[in-house]
């Protein structure tokens, strides 16, 4: 049963178009250069290691196979997180808890490609932590928050290590 893609447009629940809009803005603000505190850094990754540490343990069993692909995917997610940190030239403003981020075109096309996934594998997923249970190769997930949990945590590594160490905004 094939459905148009105004029956899809109205199965919609409306935060998919709230969250639509609020990452197109993030999008368009994320090709400007600005300046950031720090603590705006630190609360999207606390909570999603957070986050990622209670799925894991209520969702799978912790194995040593479980727990190996997490750190070591943890790990990769940290050596990207420096990469990116590096390559994006981000610079932290003296004497002030402040960093200083160029404009970069990457968070759209992280947004865009996982679109481009949801809609390609057609990636019907509810936010419900018992959904993992369900699937049939569960270790992507645990990749999937390894990765992304080391990229945050890299992300608060390399904010606090630009603050202290530089390099530092010339004005």
């Amino acid at each position: 049963m094939n459905t148009t893609l105004w029956e899809k447009i109205a199965e919609t629940p409306w935060w998919w178009y709230a969250l639509a809009v609020y990452l197109l803005l993030a999008c368009v603000s994320s090709l400007k250069p600005r300046i950031v505190e720090v603590k705006q850094l630190f609360v999207l990754p606390l909570f999603f290691i957070i986050f990622s540490a209670i799925i894991l343990s209520v969702s799978f069993d912790i194995t040593l196979m479980n727990l190996a692909t997490w750190t070591s995917a943890l790990m990769s997610g940290m050596l990207l997180g420096f990469l990116q940190f590096r390559l994006l030239r981000i610079k932290a403003i003296p004497n002030e808890n402040k960093l200083y981020i160029p404009g970069s075109p990457l968070f759209i096309l992280m947004v865009a490609s996982f679109l481009i996934a949801k809609v390609y594998f057609n990636l019907n997923t509810n936010i419900d932590v018992l959904f993992t249970l369900q699937q049939t190769h569960p270790i992507w997930f645990i990749l999937a928050y390894g990765i992304l949990s080391g990229l945050l945590l890299s992300k608060i590594v390399c904010s606090i290590r630009c603050l202290k160490k530089g390099p530092y905004l010339t004005r």
